[in-house]
């Protein structure tokens, strides 16, 4: 019968076989946790990415409910001229906020909304009087949000 402590003794290292199956477990061992490692970390960016998006979305529509509440008045945009042609993706409408102020006669905001490359862009302009809005004269323009496809889909 085989003594386990002279088998032992007379074993002074590892083979080369054994040598190498432990390095090829190894290897397997740390394939796995590397792949799974790489799989989370995929995961956790596009779960941060599509909470992005939807804290972009959220703020858009709550900013729009918010000044299409406090408007006076919404002009539909096939009543302003050139509207839909200048502004092919706009929102529809054109919305009119009386503003008065102490300190400037320019009281009354016009304000629109338009897609370009991707992004919800505000289109506003303030005049004294109540006009005839032209699409030409809403000069000023503000970014609101990245990653807008379109207002089809809101």
């Amino acid at each position: 019968m085989w003594n386990i402590k002279q088998l032992l003794k007379n074993k002074k290292g590892f083979t080369l076989i054994e040598l190498v199956c432990g390095l090829c477990i190894a290897s397997i061992i740390l394939g796995i946790c590397f792949s799974m490692l790489s799989f989370s970390q995929k995961t956790n960016m596009f779960a941060d990415q599509t909470d992005d998006l939807l804290y972009n979305g959220n703020f858009a529509v709550e900013y729009l409910k918010y000044e299409i509440q406090n408007a006076d008045k919404v002009i539909f945009s096939h009543k302003i001229k050139n509207l839909n042609t200048l502004f092919p993706d706009n929102i529809g409408f054109v919305l009119m906020e009386y503003q008065p102020t102490n300190e400037s006669t320019l009281k009354y905001v016009y304000i629109t909304y338009t897609i370009e490359d991707n992004s919800l862009w505000r289109r506003s302009r303030r005049f004294d009087k109540e006009v005839t809005l032209t699409a030409e004269a809403l000069t000023g323009k503000n970014e609101i949000c990245e990653f807008v496809g379109s207002f089809g889909d809101t």
